[in-house]
């Protein structure tokens, strides 16, 4: 009897076992996005104290398809790329080594070299310079250069950061997906001494979100993800996000409102963020954003303007703003899910 017990439940673990590896198939490519979503919270939730709930992170509808082409952009860790080293998205994937600079004159030196690359109008003969210059940087940010010599590494960025904004129209997939990447890098490297730069970097994100390469659309979306997240609160980000939300390309409108609710709930919790918002009109124009996304024709814009609506209802209904009680009163008319879970 035992054995034959044993056989029953032996044979059970298999088909166990069996089923567990094809549902890893299915979920297996929404990891990474849960992870990066993680990631994302983590620096506003260790200011704040707030809890994160893993189960309530859903940051895009098609999870599955951006987790399948995560490790083509991801910002914060690299992973080995399988496919032929001329494809379009082995630049974005491959694993930067660290490149270590030994001396101030030696940074002022590489900056100027990839400064040079950028020279002239983008063709054929310079693109692959150009591209092997972005990797360059990236590797000398893993090699620690900022942290040992920040005005130096901030002075030669300032110098190049136009041909970087310029370099993510790129019509060449390869080379705006290494520049993109290179974004989220700065983002994760630099943190808010990155602020300088933000509004012109998150005004070209918005633009790129709007193109047809899916590709660029998603590397687009890890990249403003990482600088929100990393970077202070700048009053006209709203602004952007409400201009963008006018677009009639519905793709650029879910971009705009996913960035909107990235926003909030990376700067919502935090105490001079939300003043911030608060003395420089925030309020009022996520008023407006609430009613456009609501709104909206499109039903997955509809879906994530509701989820930005209880990120403000969480972090403004305390404080008895008039603004947001305005809101409250006008979107009762609106079928609203319950809040999520970790409210």
């Amino acid at each position: 009897m035992t054995d034959c017990c044993s056989a029953k439940h032996g044979s059970g673990r298999t088909r166990c076992a069996k089923a567990l590896g094809g549902c890893h198939g299915q979920i297996g490519e929404g990891r990474e996005i849960v992870a990066l979503r993680l990631q994302v919270t983590a620096h506003a939730g260790a200011q704040t104290g707030r809890t994160v709930n893993k189960s309530a992170i859903s940051f895009f509808d098609d999870t599955k398809s951006l987790g399948a082409k995560y490790q083509l952009m991801s910002t914060t860790n690299d992973h080995d790329h399988q496919g032929p080293p001329n494809s379009a998205s082995s630049t974005a994937s491959l694993e930067m080594d660290p490149i270590k600079i030994w001396s101030h004159k030696e940074l002022e030196s590489e900056f100027l070299k990839i400064v040079e690359s950028f020279h002239g109008k983008e063709s054929e003969h310079n693109w692959e310079a150009r591209e092997k210059s972005i990797l360059r940087l990236r590797g000398i940010l893993r090699g620690d250069a900022f942290h040992t010599w920040p005005d130096t590494f901030l002075v030669g960025l300032k110098s190049a950061m136009d041909s970087i904004i310029q370099t993510m129209h790129s019509l060449r997939t390869a080379l705006a997906l290494a520049d993109l990447t290179l974004i989220g890098d700065l983002a994760t490297y630099l943190g808010t001494a990155l602020d300088p730069f933000v509004e012109n970097i998150f005004q070209n994100l918005l633009k790129c979100s709007g193109v047809t390469k899916k590709l660029i659309v998603q590397a687009t979306s890890v990249s403003a993800l990482a600088l929100l997240a990393s970077t202070s609160y700048h009053p006209k980000l709203l602004n952007h996000l409400w201009f963008a939300l006018q677009d009639k390309n519905q793709q650029s409108r879910y971009c705009a409102m996913t960035y909107t609710r990235a926003l909030i709930e990376n700067h919502g919790p935090r105490e001079h963020s939300a003043q911030v918002i608060e003395r420089t009109g925030g309020l009022d124009t996520l008023e407006k954003i609430l009613k456009k996304g609501l709104s909206d024709a499109a039903p997955n814009v509809r879906e994530c303007c509701r989820d930005v609506f209880w990120l403000v209802w969480e972090c403004w209904r305390e404080k008895g703003e008039s603004g947001v009680t305005y809101l409250l009163i006008y979107v009762s008319s609106f079928p609203l899910p319950p809040p999520p879970p970790f409210f």
